[in-house]
């Protein structure tokens, strides 16, 4: 179950990690996390390094974000 009000931003995909559903992605202020998909994300097979994507955090885990989606600009 998600958290309750996540912190939403955008990311850029780096590689991926040898487990194939999550990935290193950088937020705009240069940090990096360990963004992770939703097991029945239907976009996942068309992320690739370089996408920008939807990243929703929690606050008690700024190292970790999950995959909400596809961002806009693609």
């Amino acid at each position: 179950m998600p958290a309750p009000n996540p912190i939403r931003t955008t990311g850029t995909l780096g590689n991926p990690r040898p487990d194939g559903r999550t990935w290193i992605a950088f937020l705009p202020n240069g940090k990096d996390v360990v963004a992770h998909l939703s097991a029945h994300a239907p976009f996942a097979n068309s992320l690739q390094t370089g996408h920008k994507v939807i990243l929703e955090l929690t606050a008690y885990d700024f190292s970790m974000a999950r995959i909400a989606g596809p961002a806009e600009d693609n």
